[in-house]
């Protein structure tokens, strides 16, 4: 009878697996520009890696309904294999709920920023911690965030404010309802310094502000408004076009937040080198000298 063979995985397979939870759902190509100044690898080795991880049953991929791109997410043997590598968790889990909506959060909330030596001072808490991760296991700072929770928030704790800003998605419209609630949430909250929006239009964006002053006497202008077809082009470099900062562009924005001057400058990141690659869809390699001057049928939502 011959024996089992050992499930194995490699320091570099966890930290994958590990960011793959964090995030929910994950691009090929976010996957190679988060490991990259770690693990010394080329671009095709991301894709190599991924499918070795989905070979040994601890990847899968998802796609949208339109079958526009795929990503891949954790199965439940993948989240087993790094589960004593998380803090405790109140809730036990790893699924997306909705794939579009989660890559475009891992997009905008990582950005240019997205590799683990590009901003040494900032602290990327996901919602997927915010949500399973066990309150005292958190840092006190983000207690605040338990009443709602975002879906990305950058803190920067050697600024002497110790600035919180966060992070919403909305490719849809809510309630005015719901948006009353979360108006009054973030006018309360004065631990927050700021709120960074992706939305529909600028129409969208008017709606929001207009529902936050209805709902408090208290209102905090602290939020910022980029259109979501700007950030399909240009990423980091869009500009928030409602809002206490309209006109400064999101890399901008979020610099001046920080103490230190980001490893990643603005004047090195292009449009086409992180907009386009971390909004790459494509899941069977990461772009290739050839794929990159093709259509980018895989920026669509």
């Amino acid at each position: 009878m011959s024996k089992k063979k050992q499930f194995m995985l490699s320091n570099a397979e966890r930290s994958i697996l590990h960011f793959i939870w964090r995030v929910k759902v994950a691009s090929t190509s976010s996957i190679f520009l988060r490991f990259e100044a770690d693990f010394h690898w080329k671009e095709t080795t991301a894709y190599k890696r991924l499918w070795m991880l989905k070979k040994k049953g601890c990847l899968d991929t998802r796609t949208d309904k339109s079958g526009s791109y795929r990503a891949w997410t954790l199965t439940s043997k993948g989240f087993e294999a790094i589960q004593h590598l998380l803090l405790a968790l109140r809730e036990v889990g790893s699924g997306t709920e909705s794939a579009t909506h989660d890559l475009y959060v891992l997009a905008a909330h990582f950005g240019e920023w997205i590799s683990r030596a590009a901003v040494p001072d900032v602290v990327f808490i996901t919602e997927q911690e915010l949500r399973r991760i066990d309150e005292g296991q958190l840092p006190k700072w983000t207690r605040p965030l338990v009443t709602h929770k975002p879906d990305g928030v950058w803190y920067f704790p050697e600024t002497k404010e110790k600035t919180l800003i966060v992070l919403e998605v909305e490719m849809s419209r809510k309630r005015n309802s719901e948006y009353q609630a979360l108006g009054a949430f973030y006018s309360e909250e004065k631990s927050i310094s700021a709120a960074l929006w992706l939305v529909q239009n600028k129409g969208h964006a008017n709606t929001i502000r207009n529902e936050f002053q209805s709902a408090t006497s208290q209102f905090r202008d602290i939020h910022n408004f980029v259109q979501l077809e700007d950030f399909k082009k240009d990423g980091w470099a869009s500009q928030i076009v409602a809002g206490p900062n309209s006109g400064m562009t999101i890399h901008n924005f979020l610099e001046s937040m920080g103490r230190n001057k980001p490893r990643i400058s603005s004047e090195e990141t292009r449009k086409t080198s992180y907009a386009q690659r971390l909004l790459n869809f494509g899941i069977c390699r990461f772009i290739s000298r050839t794929s990159a001057s093709a259509p980018k049928s895989s920026l669509r939502a």
